[in-house]
């Protein structure tokens, strides 16, 4: 049987040749041959494939061919930096394959090239291309693990910090998993397992960046973002306790201490389909602190959409900003809290706001300019009965149309007699419309403002399924 190399055609005296790898320092694939007893066939099937055998291929170099050893004992930072400075020199990938990789210090991603594993989407097994994380312990300011020069990325990779103590708390700090250096930075398909602070695109201004199916259990700070003057993407993230216990040590420190995103100085900042379970403040939006050639500024034309903060305290934070749109999005929590310091306005379409135990009010919206709600539902507020609202408004301006306060059961929404608040404007709010809503089981909106305040064509309505359904109804 012939032997093929790098695509040559092998002997068509056999009907099934084995697949041949052809790995070297250069770019290399595999392709599979198939040929038929007819020699034009044969010919016309070899071309095919030839040609299409790019679909097929891992290219790149490849890290064991620099010394990488995927045992989970080898340290192996020279093998893959190594691998990556032979790439940086035209800008092939690097590929390495399934196994567990130690590593005892960092690594440099250069221009143009991405590191790159197994995973085709994001991980969630201990499987596949693992990077087991050690340098840095006990250093929060330390250097990141993985550092990102301009249009580098990630893809496909397991990160775990495997001296990181799943059932003791309070964690050990380490440094950022990943940090960008400038811009067209980009993260794709990984998963980061009990990092202190997964990635950095803040430090340095990194506009253009994209992440994009990025699972992990970060436990200070998930993704922080500042200096961004193009438009930044962050869509399909998913937080939550990956392999520690839920409810358990790690994740009640996480509970009162983590932030998931964390967002400064960004000019058209689209996060879509991104999630966060359990931590102390869901988002936060802050203005930018400049430094290392970033322009200061608070978040502008931020646009939020499908996404969810559950189990969380505080779901949402805006110390300031130029712009957000949160759409078809569920907060799960203590209140949300626009703060005076804001000076943007707010929007929310289509948003779900529902309770944690403790939970007095489900929005504070305060600042220095507009804030609406359209279109939204407020549930099961005022847990503690101090007799907070649903929605506490001293924003300049206010808009409420078309929502909810309140569900089917009644029972949660008094105070024995005593009706919960749905609304308390506060003197602060100059201008309000709050009209076209469902409040159920009766009207509870206070005024304390003597501005222009317009309460009309709101309904309320006294159904209790849950009535109907202890008296032998529908259910």
């Amino acid at each position: 049987m012939a032997k093929g190399v790098r695509g040559a055609a092998p002997s068509t005296n056999s009907s099934i040749h084995p697949t041949v790898e052809a790995r070297g320092k250069e770019p290399y694939y595999t392709v599979t041959w198939l040929f038929v007893a007819s020699p034009a066939i044969a010919v016309l099937l070899g071309g095919l494939l030839v040609c299409s055998s790019c679909a097929w291929a891992q290219p790149g170099l490849n890290v064991l061919d620099f010394g990488a050893v995927a045992d989970g004992k080898t340290d192996c930072t020279k093998a893959f930096q190594d691998a990556l400075d032979e790439a940086g020199k035209r800008g092939n990938p690097v590929y390495a394959p399934a196994g567990h990789y130690r590593f005892e210090g960092h690594l440099r991603v250069p221009e143009a090239v991405t590191l790159m594993g197994t995973w085709q989407g994001p991980p969630s097994r201990e499987k596949g291309t693992v990077l087991l994380v050690t340098e840095g312990k006990g250093r929060e300011d330390g250097p990141p693990f993985v550092t990102l020069e301009g249009a580098a990325a990630v893809k496909g990779l397991h990160f775990v910090y495997p001296e990181q103590v799943v059932n003791e708390a309070p964690p050990v700090p380490y440094p950022w998993t990943i940090r960008g250096l400038a811009q067209d930075c980009g993260i794709y398909d990984c998963l980061i397992v009990r990092a202190w602070q997964a990635v950095d695109f803040g430090t340095y201004p990194c506009s253009r960046h994209v992440i994009n199916g990025l699972y992990g259990s970060p436990l200070r700070r998930g993704i922080y973002i500042d200096g961004s003057v193009d438009v930044g993407r962050i869509s399909n993230v998913h937080f939550t306790s990956f392999f520690f216990p839920y409810k358990g040590p790690l994740d009640e420190w996480k509970l009162n201490n983590g932030e998931a995103f964390i967002i400064g100085k960004a000019d058209w900042e689209w996060i879509e389909n991104c999630f966060a379970l359990r931590y102390n403040v869901g988002f936060r939006f802050l203005k930018g602190t400049g430094g290392n050639e970033k322009r200061t500024g608070p978040p502008n034309y931020v646009a939020i959409t499908r996404s969810g903060i559950d189990e969380s305290h505080t779901t949402m934070i805006v110390e300031d900003s130029s712009g957000i749109t949160v759409s078809q999005s569920v907060f799960k929590g203590w209140a949300a809290q626009i703060r005076d310091s804001n000076t943007g306005p707010i929007k929310f379409s289509q948003c779900w706001f529902s309770p944690m135990p403790g939970t007095g009010c489900l929005m504070e919206a305060m600042g220095k300019d507009r804030v609406s709600f359209v279109d939204c539902r407020f549930e099961f507020w005022d847990t503690q009965g101090d007799l907070s609202p649903a929605l506490k408004a001293g924003c300049a301006s206010l808009l409420v149309q078309g929502c909810e306060f309140g569900t089917h059961n009644r029972t949660p929404y008094f105070i024995g007699e005593r009706q919960k608040t749905q609304i308390e404007i506060l003197p602060s709010v100059r201008s309000a419309v709050i009209t076209g809503n469902r409040l159920r089981y009766g009207e509870s909106v206070i005024n304390h403002s003597e501005g222009d305040i317009r309460l009309c064509d709101n309904v309320v309505d006294d159904y209790d399924w849950w009535d109907e359904k202890d008296a032998g109804g529908e259910g």
